[in-house]
């Protein structure tokens, strides 16, 4: 069987005097854990990146352009890496935290989309520089990332015991 195979709910029943009270997701393999820690590393090294890009961009007259592209696209990518420190800071009540609560549910394909769309920019011929291209090629590699991270997770069953199954005497 495949790491994306999955089975259906129809071929594995239930176990004896078992109902189904609702799922769970789980990894698909043990080392899609792993998978989650590099995305994250990843993720932070590209913020760090388009800002350094940006930074040095800004600084050349002629890179200018791709520079601001840089500075700009680098907000809202470093407002969906740090999320989870937003989270645990911001936590889930308050007005504040339900708008952080959108950004943060922007995840997984959506989001891999967003940062290869972001970073075709960066290798167009007529702004791109060599920083600029990094960056791109860090934009492409989460955003893939985060592309396989829809294929990570399993959904599995939970059981509960079925207390009608059982007579009294």
């Amino acid at each position: 069987m495949s790491i994306f195979s999955t089975p259906s709910a129809a071929s594995s029943p239930a176990p004896a005097a078992m109902t189904v009270s609702g799922h769970t997701y789980v990894d698909r393999h043990p080392k899609c854990k792993m998978l989650s820690y590099a995305r994250t590393a990843v993720g932070i090294f590209t913020v760090l990146v388009i800002y350094s890009s940006a930074m040095s961009s800004l600084l050349t007259v002629t890179a200018f352009p791709i520079g601001i592209y840089l500075f700009v696209i680098g907000i809202p990518t470093c407002l969906l890496e740090f999320g989870v420190i937003i989270r645990m800071c911001c936590g889930e009540d308050g007005p504040l935290c339900r708008a952080f609560a959108i950004i943060l549910g922007f995840d997984r394909w959506q989001r891999g989309v967003l940062y290869v769309a972001f970073a075709v920019v960066c290798f167009f011929p007529s702004i791109s520089t060599m920083s600029g291209k990094m960056a791109g090629i860090f934009l492409l590699l989460t955003g893939f990332l985060y592309i396989i991270k829809t294929f990570q997770k399993k959904k599995v069953p939970t059981y509960i015991p079925d207390l009608s199954a059982h007579s009294v005497p």
